[in-house]
């Protein structure tokens, strides 16, 4: 049974000062021909039954900031994305037995940018962007991003291909909803996982040592 740990939320701000975000990682969209991608809480219930992650990693800690991923709607019913009530975005660590985090995205608070392509069904591509927090520390992980759906029958959720086209993993009720199983490069689909994460580095805990005295040694010399 997967498990979800919390993140500990820290200020950016609070660690490095007013220093602005940094693309930590990115596997940037190659094509807008990707593959259906729904929510992990839906369990299987959609019409499709999948869902999809793509592996990354992390060499440092970071304070998370946000998050874009490209992507568009089949749009079947001329809606765009007016089926897709919010977006679950679920971390998880690399052998999916636990989540790492997951965020929940009313889709009032995500920004969502055309990006001027279409998707086999001829549907515009978006660039999708919203804020999220926590610390994310060194290692491999799996990015979980589906959409939650007004209507489980309706229009689904494309996940536009990356750049990157391996460790590309999906579950589905046939394989038992919650396993997750390697997509071979180039087989079954064409292609998903891309997206971006942005934050700002946490310094190692001899950097805030050095800067708590270099702060003793300049309030010294202002006396």
């Amino acid at each position: 049974m997967s498990r979800t740990i919390l993140f500990s939320v820290i200020s950016a701000a609070a660690l490095t000062g007013a220093a602005s975000a940094d693309v930590i990682y990115e596997n940037l969209p190659t094509s807008a021909l990707g593959s259906i991608s729904e929510a992990f809480g839906s369990n299987g219930t959609y019409a499709f039954g999948q869902s999809c992650a793509q592996t990354f990693s992390l060499e440092d800690s970071f304070n998370l900031s946000n998050i874009s991923w490209w992507g568009s709607s089949q749009n079947f019913g001329g809606l765009d994305l007016g089926n897709f009530t919010g977006f679950e975005i679920s971390i998880w660590n690399a052998d999916f037995s636990a989540q790492v985090a997951s965020f929940n995205v009313a889709i009032g608070s995500i920004t969502a940018s055309p990006t001027g392509l279409l998707n086999f069904y001829n549907s515009p591509e978006y660039q999708f962007s919203t804020g999220i927090g926590g610390v994310l520390g060194p290692g491999v992980y799996n990015m979980n991003i589906g959409a939650v759906m007004a209507n489980g029958q309706g229009d689904e959720f494309i996940w536009s291909a990356g750049a990157d086209q391996t460790g590309r993993y999906f579950t589905s009720p046939t394989i038992g909803w919650g396993n997750w199983k390697l997509v071979p490069p180039g087989v079954g689909d064409d292609g998903f996982g891309s997206f971006r994460l942005e934050g700002t580095q946490v310094p190692a805990p001899g950097a805030l040592a050095l800067l708590g005295l270099a702060g003793l040694v300049r309030r010294r010399r202002a006396r």
